[in-house]
């Protein structure tokens, strides 16, 4: 080595450090960020399913859909119950004012979609609450208080 730092070097020996950290002391909190993970990972597997998808607007249409099915993900919608009611819905907007501004290609101002938007669209239907994750979390938190219970028995003896 030549002496020069570069970024993954660097970022590597960061890790490195925190991880003998939690080696050391293993009651502290590794940051997680499995949650971000998990909604990456959709559109990864996305682009390698649909790397022949066709063609170029068929591609657009899935990256659109991942994009619709994340943001309900994000705000707590059960994204299946979400969907089937915004396609049932958007129909009866296309003589507005948001489908005349998107047409015009102009950027949509109208607030007449706003009651559509995942969070908002929540407020009115709380029985489609996505609650998965929070099930899963708790699986998760269960999961590792055992194998630290187990941890802890083998010590002991």
């Amino acid at each position: 080595m030549d002496g020069t730092w570069n970024v993954p070097t660097l970022t590597f020996v960061g890790c490195v450090k925190t991880n003998a950290i939690h080696c050391a002391c293993p009651l502290l909190p590794i940051s997680e960020n499995n949650a971000a993970e998990r909604l990456v990972k959709f559109p990864a597997i996305g682009r390698k399913n649909y790397l022949f998808v066709g063609n170029e607007r068929a591609g657009r249409n899935a990256a659109n859909f991942y994009s619709l099915v994340t943001s309900a993900k994000l705000n707590g919608v059960e994204s299946f119950a979400w969907l089937k009611d915004l396609i049932e819905r958007l129909p009866y907007y296309r003589k507005g004012e948001a489908f005349s501004q998107s047409a015009a290609g102009r950027s949509v101002a109208s607030e007449e979609l706003d009651g559509l938007l995942p969070d908002r669209w929540l407020l009115t239907h709380p029985d489609c609450k996505w609650e998965i994750d929070a099930i899963r979390r708790e699986e998760r938190r269960r999961k590792e208080l055992r194998k630290r219970q187990l941890r802890n028995q083998k010590k002991s003896k």
